[in-house]
């Protein structure tokens, strides 16, 4: 079985993506809170990309498959934006999936057929009102 690391497992798209992988695959599931999981394909590691580093010996040697699903939408015209809001987007979207791949990366290439997905917003490449914050801070995942 494949081995996949699954950042933002919790909820809604990640969830999902779990419950869908682990059928077939081992996953280690990531979120900022403690979970109970009772899936023998699932482990549960608490991980808050904004405060904590991922040990990665708490991860097997070979990762086949990393899934980043942290996202962030700040909903707001964009006079109303303040700066700050911009840099708290960036962090999540962008920095912390930077920093997690950089961190699994050894055990990525230890794989002979491994893939790395970063979830996006289709406000990169539509242009859709209020969503400068987001869009901008995925457009650079996009760019990774």
């Amino acid at each position: 079985m494949k081995k996949i690391l699954v950042i933002g497992g919790s909820s809604g798209i990640g969830k999902e993506i779990v419950e869908i992988l682990s059928k077939d695959n081992l996953v280690i599931s990531t979120s900022r809170n403690d979970l109970n999981e009772t899936n023998e394909n699932i482990t549960h590691l608490k991980y808050n990309v904004l405060e904590d580093e991922l040990n990665p010996d708490l991860l097997p040697e070979q990762i086949d498959g990393f899934v980043y699903c942290p996202g962030t939408i700040n909903l707001r015209p964009f006079r109303s934006l303040k700066l700050e809001t911009f840099r708290a987007d960036l962090e999540l979207n962008l920095i912390g999936a930077i920093k997690t791949l950089q961190i699994i990366l050894p055990k990525l290439q230890q794989s002979p057929s491994s893939s790395v997905v970063f979830y996006s917003t289709v406000a990169v490449k539509t242009g859709m009102p209020f969503h400068s914050s987001v869009s901008s801070s995925k457009s650079a995942l996009e760019g990774l």
